[in-house]
């Protein structure tokens, strides 16, 4: 093993030609054109030193050449519903044509309820070396299958919006629910072996479902709070076994509130953001000093900030992870990092401890109150 270097360059190119036609005004038709062009060199230097197993073969360069068109249909009836409906058709260089649908509708079901709907489909290239540069610190070799497809995933959600009196006051309350469906798919593996990390195409079902709930309310005049929660389930096939995906919570919590004093002399702020539990790719395969447990426990990360505001200034203070919550040996075989165990990939805690900061704003054009 050694250090590992990765040295590649992008080249980018867009452009867009859109043509709108009001047939009506309820009615808009958008028309149009695109090109794509994305060069990744990713053969200038790609090693490992003093040792290259890590790296071998995995030099490339990469040009994405993706000519496109467009149609879209909008329906708006005043305020109380819009209906958005599209078509793309994209062409690409190295993965044939891609047929992309799109329905969004907006419905207003009562004026403190509104009601809103998506479904489509979606297309993506993943550059895996430059979207996973984060193996490199690791004693992992890097496998990448050849011929590898582009993602392309079907997704669809729901989202509900309403606000109910509270003693004179407006609760907002927001449900939704999301779910995204893949048929192709890049799979990143490190179930398979703690040495390897493996690129390879999805071969069975992968999906995600999100349900998130949230609710907003000024309770007294100055006071924001914020409440929400989410339950992620995220399941994807790898090695032949549909598993939950790694280093992922299965549920977060937020908590926000925010105080603004009388003529905005003062501001306190402060965030409670509670993270669930997820599974750890196994480890059993290392030395026992260096295994970790297939799972880890739900934590807490609280910050705060206080901010006295003058006429152009302002000055604040404030303490980020207060409970100094850190992932217990984050870094396995630390001790040796240029030895075969060494991995410092496996995440899913803050590595930090507790963090106080302060410090000043000096505003050159500020609004007149």
């Amino acid at each position: 093993m050694g250090i590992n270097m990765y040295d590649a360059t992008q080249k980018s190119y867009f452009t867009n030609l859109l043509y709108q036609y009001y047939p009506s005004e309820k009615h808009t038709i958008d028309a149009g054109a695109s090109y794509r062009y994305d060069h990744y060199d990713e053969t200038q230097g790609i090693y490992s030193f003093p040792y290259d197993d890590v790296m071998a073969d995995l030099s490339r360069e990469t040009i994405e050449s993706v000519p496109g068109i467009f149609l879209q249909y909008t329906y708006t009836d005043s305020a109380k519903m819009t209906l958005l409906a599209g078509v793309r058709y994209d062409f690409y260089n190295d993965h044939g044509a891609a047929f992309t649908p799109r329905l969004h509708l907006r419905y207003e079901l009562t004026p403190s309820v509104t009601f809103r709907a998506s479904a489509g489909k979606g297309f993506r290239t993943v550059h895996v070396l430059a979207e996973n540069m984060y193996y490199l610190a690791s004693s992992r070799s890097i496998i990448i299958d050849p011929d590898l497809d582009i993602e392309e995933a079907w997704n669809a959600g729901i989202n509900l919006t309403g606000y109910i009196p509270v003693g004179g006051r407006e609760l907002r309350l927001t449900g939704e629910a999301y779910r995204t469906s893949f048929v192709s798919q890049i799979v990143t593996d490190i179930d398979a072996s703690v040495d390897e990390v493996r690129f390879y195409n999805l071969e069975g079902p992968s999906w995600s479902n999100v349900i998130q709930l949230e609710a907003q309310m000024q309770p007294v005049s100055g006071l924001d709070i914020t409440a929400a929660w989410r339950w992620n389930v995220v399941k994807q096939t790898i090695g032949g076994e549909l598993l939950e995906k790694p280093l992922t919570s299965r549920y977060k919590g937020l908590l926000t509130a925010s105080y603004t004093t009388h003529l905005r002399k003062w501001q306190f702020d402060y965030t409670l953001l509670y993270n669930g539990p997820g599974r750890v790719p196994s480890t059993m395969a290392n030395p026992e000093p260096y295994m970790r447990h297939d799972n880890f426990d739900p934590y807490p990360i609280m910050n705060a900030q206080i901010t006295r505001y003058f006429k152009r200034w302002s000055v604040y203070a404030g303490a980020e992870n207060i409970t100094d919550f850190r992932q217990h040996d984050p870094i396995i075989a630390a001790d040796d990092p240029f030895g075969e165990y060494f991995d410092a990939t496996m995440i899913w805690g803050p590595v930090h401890g507790r963090k106080i900061y302060g410090g000043f704003r000096f505003a050159i054009n500020r609004p007149l109150e």
